[in-house]
Order: structure tokens, then C-alpha cells, then sequence
């Protein structure tokens, strides 16, 4: 009767024990056909293919051995003498040791694959039936049956110590370790300030690494994980060249992305300067009066209360100011313009 089954690391062989006729069975996988029959001990019962693929390990519960076959010739090797009624058999990690949970006698032995050899017993109380590594090796699980409750030891594998038993229902027998996908990094951004501030938050990243942040080909900067793999970080005033894209955070072969669009910048504002405007002075009318005489005045005529004398006159045309007069004064200033030729300058 057939039972235990393992199957190759490359999954291309699965290795089955057959308890009445004490052999264990070569499948392959693509075929899905026997391809060897291998001799082992009595009534083999559990089987372990090491992680390098190059051995199977096979407990024989009547003879109280364990078989190793070499899988590059499928051939027994060694036979090793363990606990009274081995049932269950597993390989640590990384190939070095072989656990082995005796049905009888409260015991699990720890098998050196290199020197085929036990090198210590570990007291379990119960009926032993399954065994198990965790993925890291830092940690055994044995199922084992009692009068009572059934239990599951849990073994540190740094000091070969029972350090807890845990409670489970009766005549207790498989135990295994289930390989959950890795959490995926995420981070979250948010835009906010001026438009062109980027509030970023990531989890799920390795713990206490740095992270490196991009948006599109502009580096932004780095940021540390903390213990639980999480951080948070703000980028200001980002080059006025990039107005958005894809940001990545990035550590190793973690990262993840999420798209930002930032505020485009604002040009300065120019003032103009108003233009220079040139103010030109008014003339001055000097008012029409009527001619007086003054005593003494030469010719005793005068224009505007002033004597009407071309060097009298002068000054005041030469300062822009029009003299309006009439009857002689008026003729003898057009006489004294036509005399001159110059009706700009000269009285």
C-alpha cells in the first residue's frame, strides 16, 4: 500500500513509498508513468527529496531506518539506524539536516546529511507522526498523538529546544508549511501646495532599506523603510520641465508606481515702464491795452504800458511772449519785421 509521496524540486520526478512491498516508486511527471522501482527497508513510510534534488530520504517504520537513495542513479546508498517506528521525514533548507519523527519513544532525531549520521535526539512526548521545516529553518513542527488531545511541538532549531506545544484535535498527523505569495510594494501620492509638491507614502517595501524615487527621468530623491517596510516623503518646488508622469519608488527588485500631474509653473510678471512725455510751455498773451504816454520816454510811444522800442521789445520775443498791439505801435513792429526778414527773433 502506498504512503508517502515527494516530489523533485525541478518537478519532473515524484517519489512514492509502497509500504507492503517495501520499495519506493519512481514517477515521471510528464509521462505520468513508473520509471524505476528502488529495494529500501521494511514498511517504508515517509519520503523527503532534499532541496538540492540530489538525494530522497526514506523512513522504513518496521526496521527503524532511514534509506538514502541517490536520485542520479536510483540507487540506496545508505541505511541509516534511527528511533523505534520512523513515520515522518523532512530536509532542511538547505540540504544539511534530516528530521525524523519516531512513532515510538518520544524521540525525533536530527540526521547530518553530509555525514550520515545522528547527531542529536530531541524528547517529544507523544506518538509522533508528521514533520516539518519552516522555509527559513529556523523552526521544526512535529505532530504527535496522546491518551488526550493531540498536540504540535514547535522546535527552535538554533538551540534543538522544544519551545511551545500547541493544542490541536485528536489523532493528529499531517503538518505542512504553506508558501504565501509576497505582499506587492505599494505607494500612494498626493499633489498639494503650490500644485507642484508631491506627498509620497509607500508600504510593503523591505524593511530599513533606502528607496529610490523617480518621476519620470528626474530623480527626486531617497527615502530609508522603516522596520515594517513603510515610508513617508515630500518633494518640493520640482523642475519646471516636468509638469508629471510616472512616479516610481524603487528598492532592489521592489517597486511600484502611480501616476502624478503637477501645476504647470507661472511666468514672472513684466511691468512697463509708462513713456517720458515732454511738456511744452504755453505762450504767454499778453492782453491788448491802449497806448499811454509816458513822460520822458523818447518818442513817447509805448505798447502795453511798455515803451515800443525794437530794444525794449527784444528781450520779450526772444522769451517766447507775443505782443499784441494796434494802430502805430502795430505798424511800426510790421515795419521793423519786414526790415529784418526774420519775423522769429528781431522786432
Amino acid at each position: 500500500a502506498p504512503y508517502g509521496v515527494a516530489v523533485s524540486p525541478d518537478g519532473t520526478n515524484a517519489w512514492v513509498t509502497n509500504s507492503g512491498d517495501d520499495t519506493v516508486s519512481v514517477i515521471d511527471t510528464t509521462t505520468t508513468t513508473v520509471t524505476d522501482t528502488i529495494a529500501v527497508g521494511s514498511a517504508p513510510y515517509g519520503v523527503a527529496v532534499s532541496p538540492d534534488g540530489t538525494n530522497a530520504w526514506v523512513t522504513n517504520s518496521e526496521s527503524a531506518s532511514v534509506s538514502v537513495i541517490d536520485t542520479a542513479i536510483n540507487t540506496v546508498t545508505e541505511t541509516i539506524a534511527v528511533g523505534s517506528s520512523p513515520q515522518g521525514i523532512a530536509v532542511s533548507p538547505d540540504s544539511t539536516t534530516v528530521w525524523v519523527a519516531n512513532r515510538f519513544g518520544a524521540a525525533l532525531s536530527l540526521v547530518d546529511s553530509a555525514t550520515t549520521t545522528v547527531t542529536a535526539t530531541i524528547t517529544v512526548e507523544g506518538f509522533l507522526a508528521e514533520v516539518a521545516v519552516s522555509p527559513d529553518g529556523t523552526t521544526v513542527y512535529v505532530t504527535a498523538n496522546s491518551f488526550g488531545p493531540s498536540f504540535t511541538a514547535v522546535i527552535d532549531t538554533a538551540t534543538n529546544t522544544v519551545t511551545n506545544t500547541v493544542t490541536v484535535d485528536s489523532a493528529a498527523v499531517g503538518v505542512a508549511f504553506g508558501s504565501c505569495p509576497p505582499a506587492e510594494p505599494a505607494i500612494e501620492t498626493v499633489v498639494s501646495g503650490n500644485g507642484r509638491t508631491v506627498e509620497v507614502t509607500a508600504t510593503e517595501y523591505p524593511a530599513n532599506t533606502d528607496v529610490t524615487i523617480t518621476l519620470e527621468a528626474l530623480t527626486l530623491g531617497t527615502a530609508m523603510t522603516d522596520g515594517e517596510g513603510a515610508f513617508s516623503a515630500t518633494y518640493s518646488d520640482i523642475d519646471c520641465a516636468i509638469n508629471g508622469g510616472t512616479l516610481t519608488a524603487t528598492a532592489g527588485d521592489s517597486l511600484a508606481s502611480s501616476n502624478v500631474t503637477l501645476e504647470p509653473c507661472q511666468s514672472p510678471t513684466t511691468t512697463t515702464a509708462p513713456e517720458p512725455t515732454t511738456s511744452v510751455p504755453a505762450p504767454t498773451t499778453v492782453p491788448n491795452q491802449s497806448p499811454t504816454t509816458t513822460p520822458g520816454s523818447g518818442s513817447g510811444k509805448t505798447v502795453g504800458g511798455l515803451p515800443a522800442t525794437g530794444a525794449a521789445i527784444a528781450p520779450l520775443v526772444a522769451a517766447g511772449i507775443v505782443l499784441v498791439t494796434s494802430g502805430a505801435g502795430a505798424a511800426a513792429l510790421a515795419t521793423r519785421r519786414r526790415r529784418s526778414g526774420d519775423g522769429n527773433t528781431n522786432v
